[in-house]
């Protein structure tokens, strides 16, 4: 699967950011499993746009609060920030237009895309 990536650059760094890929994905499936996508292909770009600030904002209290939360990670945050810039590239693919859907959100294929 990663191989093409392997092939142009044989640097240690590439395997370190397959494996953050991997982790991504990995959480990005667990969330689908327990959410759907009803929730992006309600609201669209701008839902987007909103969900990645509450993540940014998330990580700006994170490493600035000297006291963590017992329950949020810097690494987690990080992971939904990358998911959601992917879940956006995903969803800006879909004809080059962004899911605007109130009718089976349940895969951004299938939403309706205006």
């Amino acid at each position: 699967m990663w191989e093409n990536a392997k092939s142009i650059c044989q640097d240690p760094s590439v395997d370190e950011f397959i494996d953050h890929l991997e982790k991504c994905a990995e959480s990005f499936a667990k969330k689908q499993a327990g959410h759907g996508t009803g929730n992006i292909a309600k609201f669209g770009e701008v839902g987007l746009l909103v969900r990645l600030n509450d993540k940014v904002e998330r990580l700006i209290n994170l490493v600035t609060n000297s006291e963590r939360p017992e329950n949020e990670a810097i690494d987690d945050t990080l992971r939904d920030i990358a998911n959601y810039a992917i879940i956006w590239l995903i969803v800006r693919d879909a004809n080059g237009r962004i899911v605007q859907s109130t009718q089976s959100p349940r895969r951004y294929e299938h939403a309706e895309f205006r």
